[in-house]
């Protein structure tokens, strides 16, 4: 009888619609993922250009796992008004196959250039399982009952102003060839070595893929892909200063690179292969002399690289160098190692290697043709300008092991504790509070001169790094008369006037560190809405406070927001620094639906980039951590 209840108790738990929703969102169907893919292909990302010839990938129709795909071409006039020369000139050819008989492990892409390259796209690949002849090629004359599958692969070619459009796609592909039970080709990556045998990844992640035995070029590159990143150091003033080249060691978000890819940078945010961004809390370990840093990334479940034995490398082995050379995300070369340098004013060996390493790709990992990372990228080396050069990876072992359990600035960056000041100081830097080239920089010191109160009475005014930006925002939070809560508010002017719809109210119970003065605890919001569509969409607003930065997590969109599909909504993830005051805005679908409106959702989704920005203390305001440290708490 339990059994039978616990069943009954099952099948009412998934036949519950909140329960589908939350899976939807979570796990969407083949339907929604296949939808996404042709409302994304209609609305232009399956289209790229090339003279007068415009060249379309679209998604035609699909029942089940079964699809349609087509690529066809067409001319078009210049937007200048020159015609076609052959308007009359046109292509088309249907690829028809089912999803379930694709290698979602054959599915791979590389990205185009972007702009200002128009006419060069980013290309997806896959093939059928074991290679069997499983795709049908159609042409216009030919009647659907006549041909057979004849083809075992396919490249689409997609938009590439998105640079990150075709990680997506091919994302959500795979996703769909999964779900349909497409299944890994025989034999497929078996390299004769068992489980038992293979190493572990360092630094307790999640190795992009185990150490084994010897993998071709296009293996790794595939294994490697989302642990190697792109670092963007910025100044005080929140301007881009330096690029280079990192990658994970660890799940939870360390990441290794040169020390003078991060020495000059106050602040830094990490850039993903898949367009994702993520702030760096700061570093954990430095050897100036080797020129390696240990930086840490705020974030999980990060995929890692394993790392080899530097000592057993020999001149003449082959090797492969991936970095992002010039902001060209994951570009792969390879080489061998022509020598093995010493050179005492650096600090010991260097691996000389033929692989080319251009500006951009410093700090990235180099790998032997096992897979495992031995050695990192460098083109520091004084003297050394047209040469190129690794770091052995045994260096970095010793200081991944030494590394301090707390965030350290980077080298540019001041002390992370917020000192009461006078007024006009910052609490980032100590001094004047930054000159922000902008024109809601000016109406708020305006607000200042006119001393208007909700200014006034805050914390933060935090201001876009886009100059054009009509908006800045106002952190106001408070310690509670019982000393045991605190109230954040948020709002927003534009223009210099006060916006009344951007409020958010958080509060709630914080936890107060007598032994360092610091404050932590997670706020929910306290507004309560009327429509209890917005009351379930905002239920999960908060903000996070904690010795190290500030964090806000909020919904937007709805029925009401005329950019977003019918009940559709977006999550906009905002974290402040608290040592620099620098943050970063983010944005991710969070239920969203498809309705086909799809200009509004294009509009919608172009606006999805991340911000950046700079945030200044207001003049005589104090911290929750001031206000609490300036009374004895209530117990």
């Amino acid at each position: 009888m339990r059994t039978y209840r616990s069943l009954v108790a099952l099948v009412v738990l998934l036949a519950s619609p909140s329960f589908a929703q939350s899976q939807r969102r979570d796990n969407p169907t083949v339907r929604e993922t296949l939808r996404w893919m042709q409302t994304t292909l209609e609305s232009g990302a399956g289209d790229y250009s090339v003279g007068h010839e415009v060249r379309s990938v679209r998604l035609e129709d699909f029942v089940g796992c079964r699809v349609h795909f087509s690529y066809s071409t067409h001319q078009e006039p210049y937007i200048n008004g020159e015609p076609a020369p052959e308007p009359n000139k046109t292509y088309h050819v249907d690829y028809l196959f089912g999803l379930g008989d694709i290698d979602p492990a054959s599915i791979t892409f590389s990205k185009g250039p972007g702009l200002p390259r128009l006419d060069v796209p980013s290309f997806l690949t896959f093939s059928t399982r074991n290679d069997e002849k499983k795709i049908t090629v159609r042409l216009p004359w030919e009647s659907e009952a006549d041909p057979e599958p004849t083809e075992t692969s396919l490249i689409l070619s997609l938009d590439a102003i998105d640079q990150d459009y075709v990680a997506r796609f091919a994302r959500a592909l795979k996703h769909a060839v999964e779900a349909c039970g497409g299944k890994p080709s025989l034999f497929a990556g078996f390299d004769g070595q068992s489980s038992d045998e293979q190493a572990p990844p360092a630094g307790g992640g999640t190795a992009a893929r185990s150490a084994s035995r010897r993998s071709d070029i296009p293996a790794i590159a595939k294994a490697a892909n989302g642990a190697v990143v792109s670092i963007i150091m910025s100044d005080k003033d929140g301007n881009p200063i330096a690029q280079g080249s990192g990658f994970f060691v660890s799940k939870d978000g360390l990441i290794l690179t040169n020390y003078h890819v991060i020495a000059e940078g106050s602040s830094a945010i990490v850039k993903l292969p898949d367009g994702a961004f993520y702030l760096v809390d700061g570093m954990l370990a430095s050897d100036k002399t080797r020129d390696i840093a240990v930086i840490k990334a705020n974030g999980q479940n990060f995929r890692t690289l394993a790392l080899g034995n530097s000592d057993g490398v020999q001149v003449g082995q082959d090797v492969v160098a991936i970095g992002n050379p010039l902001s060209l995300e994951s570009t792969v070369s390879n080489g061998i190692v022509s020598g093995i340098r010493t050179v005492k004013e650096e600090g010991g060996e260097f691996l000389q290697i033929t692989a080319p390493i251009s500006p951009g790709s410093s700090g990235g990992p180099l790998f032997n043709m096992e897979g495992e990372v031995i050695g990192i990228t460098t083109m520091y080396l004084k003297g050394g300008e047209n040469l190129n050069f690794a770091i052995p990876i045994n260096d970095a072992k010793s200081l991944l092991l030494a590394k301090s359990s707390k965030v350290q600035n980077f080298p540019d960056e001041s002390p992370k504790t917020e000192q009461p000041r006078e007024e006009g100081t910052s609490a980032a830097d100590g001094g004047p509070d930054p000159q922000i080239a902008s024109q809601q920089f000016r109406f708020y010191k305006e607000l200042l001169q006119g001393k208007e109160a909700a200014v006034l009475r805050a914390t933060y005014a935090c201001f876009d790094d886009d100059p054009s930006d009509t908006f800045f925002r106002i952190i106001s939070a408070h310690l509670a008369e019982d000393r045991q809560r605190v109230f954040v508010l948020v709002f927003a002017y534009q223009n210099g006037v006060l916006d009344q719809q951007s409020l958010q109210a958080y509060e709630s119970k914080i936890h107060w560190n007598s032994s360092d003065g610091t404050i932590t605890g997670t706020l929910v919001t306290s507004l309560k809405y009327s429509d209890l569509r917005h009351q379930a969409i905002h239920s999960t607003d908060h903000v996070d406070w904690s010795p190290g930065q500030i964090v806000i997590e909020m919904a937007f969109g709805g029925p009401a927001d005329p950019m977003a599909s019918d009940g559709g909504y977006y999550a906009m993830r905002f974290v402040m620094q608290r040592s620099s005051l620098r943050y970063i805005k983010t944005f991710s679908p969070r239920g969203s639906t498809y309705d086909g409106r799809l200009k509004e959702r294009t509009l919608f989704l172009r606006h999805e980039a991340p911000e950046t920005g700079q945030c200044v203390r207001i003049p005589g305001a104090q911290t929750p951590e001031e206000e609490f440290g300036s009374v004895t708490p209530v117990r």
